[in-house]
This record gives structure tokens, C-alpha cells and sequence, in this order.
């Protein structure tokens, strides 16, 4: 192997090592990312359910079902608007 194979080899395995720890890098950086993002969904489903429970009562199956499958902004509207909220069944518009 001659000198120019070899620094081209090392070049090679240096570059792989770099992108393997930026990838991991990356991949940690997206991982708290998402956790983070749905700890907020979380929070912001127990918020919903909690206050919707205690304005209308129990919530049928149904409702809780569509709550529970909701996205963060869903669930937030749903908190904003629950004093202008007179029905449960007023929520099928955010659903």
C-alpha cells in the first residue's frame, strides 16, 4: 500500500468516526427533542380531561377516546375555549 493509499485510508476512517459521533449527536438531539415535545402533549391531555371532567362530569368513552388522540394544538384550543364551552358536545368542533 503506498503512502497516498494509506492517507487516504486514514482520511477514510477519520471521517467515518466524525460522522458516526455527529450522527449519535444528532440522534440525542432529536430524542430530547420529541420527548419533550410529547411531555407537552401529555401535560397538556391531562389539562383537557381534568377540566372537561369537571365542567361536564364523566365523559363518555367516545370523547375521551377523541381526546386522548388529539394533537398538542387540538388539546390547547380545547383548554383555551373551555369557559366558552356549554356542551361537551360542543368540542366535536375541535375533534
Amino acid at each position: 500500500m503506498s503512502i497516498l493509499e494509506k492517507r487516504y485510508e486514514e482520511g477514510m476512517q477519520i471521517g467515518r468516526r466524525e460522522g458516526i459521533k455527529e450522527g449519535i449527536k444528532e440522534g440525542i438531539k432529536e430524542g430530547i427533542q420529541e420527548g419533550l415535545q410529547e411531555g407537552r402533549r401529555e401535560k397538556s391531555l391531562h389539562y383537557a380531561i381534568k377540566l372537561l371532567t369537571k365542567k361536564f362530569g364523566r365523559l363518555p368513552e367516545n370523547y375521551r377516546a377523541k381526546i386522548e388522540n388529539a394533537d398538542i394544538e387540538t388539546l390547547d384550543l380545547i383548554i383555551e375555549e373551555i369557559f366558552a364551552l356549554e356542551s361537551l358536545h360542543e368540542i366535536d368542533k375541535y375533534l
